[in-house]
This record gives C-alpha cells, sequence and structure tokens, in this order.
C-alpha cells in the first residue's frame, strides 16, 4: 500500500506543472478513436507473497478507448503474462543417447484488467491515473524441445489456480510523435490486489519413479506490485 501511495504522489506532482505547460504550449489533445500499446514489465511481490517470490518479468498489452472528447476519460483492458521462476533439465530421447532432450519448466502469471483511465489530455508530459478488475491466473507448465530446436514438442500444465483481482495505476504519457497515428511513451506503476492463491515455486515438482508427479503448492496473497515501461500508438 505504501508503494502505490508513493507512486501515486510522485505522478500527481507531474500533473500540475503539465496542466500549466498546456497553458503556454501548443500541444494537440488526444483525439482518436482508440488506442494500442504493449510495454515489458517488472513485478515486485508484496506483503507474504514476498516471502515466496522474489521477482517477475514480463509483457503486457492494452487497448484504450476514449469516452469523452480528447480523452480525459477513457475505459482501458490491460492483458499480460509474467514469469517468476523457471527450471531447465537435460534430458536424452529413449533408448538412445545420441539425441539430446530439454526439459523447461515455467511458473508464469497471467493477468487480465478492464476500468477506467482519466488523464490530462494536452501537456508535454500527460499524466493519468486508472482502476482496474479483473482476473489473475497463475500456472505451472513443462515443455520439451530438442538441444537444437527452440520449438517445443510437447508442452503439459502442471498446476494452476486463479482468483479475482483489482488493481489501481499511476502513468504518464510523453508525447513522441504528433499526427495522424501519434506515439507516446507511457510509464506506469501498478498495484494489485489478488487475495489468496495457490502455485508452485522452482523445486515444488518432485518426479516419481512410476513417471507420475507430487506438487507441493504454496497459498497465500499474492500482491504484486507492477512497473511498466511502454509505448502507446494511436488509430
Amino acid at each position: 500500500m505504501r508503494s502505490i501511495r508513493s507512486t501515486t504522489a510522485l505522478v500527481l506532482a507531474f500533473a500540475v506543472p503539465a496542466i500549466a505547460r498546456a497553458q503556454r504550449f501548443e500541444v494537440r489533445p488526444l483525439g482518436h478513436s482508440a488506442y494500442l500499446g504493449g510495454d515489458v514489465s517488472y513485478a515486485v511481490p508484496q506483503g507474504e507473497f514476498a516471502g515466496y517470490v522474489d521477482k517477475a518479468w514480463g509483457i503486457n498489452g492494452h487497448v484504450i478507448v476514449p469516452v469523452t472528447r480528447g480523452g480525459i476519460f477513457a475505459l482501458r483492458l490491460d492483458l499480460g503474462v509474467m514469469q517468476y521462476g523457471d527450471e531447465n533439465q537435460r534430458l536424452a530421447f529413449p533408448g538412445t543417447g545420441r539425441v539430446g532432450l530439454n526439459l523447461n519448466t515455467s511458473n508464469d502469471i497471467f493477468v487480465g484488467q478492464v476500468g477506467p483511465q482519466i488523464m490530462v489530455p494536452d501537456g508535454t508530459f500527460r499524466p493519468y491515473l486508472a482502476g482496474g478488475v479483473g482476473y489473475t491466473h497463475f500456472f505451472t507448465h513443462s515443455s520439451i524441445n530438442g538441444v537444437d530446436d527452440n520449438a517445443s514438442v510437447f508442452n503439459t500444465t502442471n498446476y494452476q489456480d486463479g482468483v479475482f483481482s483489482t488493481s489501481a495505476a499511476a502513468g504518464i504519457y510523453v508525447p513522441l510523435r504528433a499526427g495522424r497515428t501519434p506515439v507516446s511513451l507511457d510509464i506506469s506503476a501498478r498495484y494489485h490486489w489478488n487475495g489468496s492463491v495457490s502455485y508452485l515455486r522452482r523445486g515444488d515438482i518432485q518426479d516419481n519413479s512410476d513417471g507420475s508427479i507430487t506438487v507441493f503448492p504454496h497459498r497465500s496473497r499474492a500482491d504484486f506490485l507492477v512497473w511498466h515501461f511502454g509505448v502507446s500508438v494511436g488509430l
């Protein structure tokens, strides 16, 4: 909670100067029918989740549909996938040691959020606040590929669980290019409240001699703060 308060305060600190600059400089307000964006993300686990997971990296995409002229108020959809752990094992193809295989296990999080966005439509810097509700899905899956081939041959989900989630975000748009297809730098932080959910970490799958597996899941609240660095493009 302290992290999101600090981030919100930082973003709002830019809002007043941005509005003042908008009075002095003629920067066109956002006026397109929709905006598409993408970014890379870095997640920092919060609370009890931080006792089980260190960090996560991922990619995200968003769609923004303005509701009011100039884009002061809009609806925003965010979708993203992050990886918080992985394992890799070298195997031999059954019956021969001449063909090597890689067994890859990945611990991932899928996040989907939809909600309102309010922003300053003009200026060199365009701060915004957003909120969302949605779903967070934790899943661990394993796949096999050849040592010299990156394409997965088989893929199995070993464990999964999901939870209803809410979020709040604060960010800044920095216009990079105007015109028919405007491009803006999009930097933001979003705090996710995920409730209690079960998930696996690295080393939580045991391979048994009969070919089966035993999993040792952890259960806790899974809140995290995600930093986003990307771009938004007007259509």
